[in-house]
C-alpha cells in the first residue's frame, strides 16, 4: 500500500488535468525530496501491524485459550491463494 507514495505517483500539476484538484494534497509531502520521510512511514506502518497483530493474539490467547486451534483452524493459505485469484481476475476484467 505504501509503494505508490514511494515512486512519487502523488498528483503534481500536468501530470492528470482531471485530477489538478487533488494537486494541493500532496504538494507539502513529497517523499522523493526527503526519504527520510519514506523510512518513517514504513516504521510507524510496521509497529502498527505488529501492535494490533499482539493485542490480537493475547485476546484471543487469553479468552479462547490454545485450544480453540484444535476445533477451528481456518486455512490462511487458501484462503490467500482464493484473494489472490479473485483480485488478479477482478483486475482483468476492468
Amino acid at each position: 500500500m505504501l509503494v505508490p507514495v514511494f515512486l512519487g505517483t502523488m498528483h503534481r500539476e500536468g501530470v492528470h488535468t482531471a485530477h489538478s484538484a487533488h494537486s494541493t494534497h500532496g504538494a507539502n509531502l513529497d517523499l522523493l525530496n526527503h526519504p527520510w520521510l519514506a523510512v518513517i512511514a514504513v516504521v510507524i506502518h510496521t509497529l502498527g501491524h505488529l501492535l494490533v497483530a499482539c493485542l490480537v493474539a493475547m485476546i484471543v490467547y487469553e479468552k479462547l485459550g490454545v485450544r480453540i486451534l484444535q476445533r477451528a483452524w481456518f486455512n490462511f493459505d487458501l484462503a490467500w491463494a482464493v484473494a489472490l485469484i479473485v483480485s488478479g481476475l477482478a483486475t482483468a476484467l476492468v
